[in-house]
């Protein structure tokens, strides 16, 4: 299993349920230090031939990382909002 396979199975597997757990998903692949950005950061080392396909696939899993914590916030959110009414 390659980097970026592993980190898509963690990426999966993360159970976001509150707002902590929110936090460490953001902080275990969206910040500059994630893993994510190190994956980025080593395209430059990537053989010129492989370079293309690999941005791509760390690009879709920065994508969807993005779109799970986003729509994971947004049903947080919406479970506070309706709890406090």
């Amino acid at each position: 299993m390659n980097k970026i396979d592993k980190i898509k199975a963690e990426l999966e597997a993360f159970a976001i349920q509150n707002a902590d757990n929110l936090e460490q998903f953001r902080l275990k692949f969206l910040t500059k230090k994630s893993e994510l950005q190190e994956l980025l950061s080593e395209i430059k080392n990537v053989a010129p031939e492989e370079r293309k396909d690999f941005g791509q696939r760390v690009n879709e899993l920065k994508q969807k990382a993005q779109q799970l914590f986003e729509e994971s916030r947004a049903k947080l959110e919406f479970q506070t909002s309706k709890s406090e009414n």
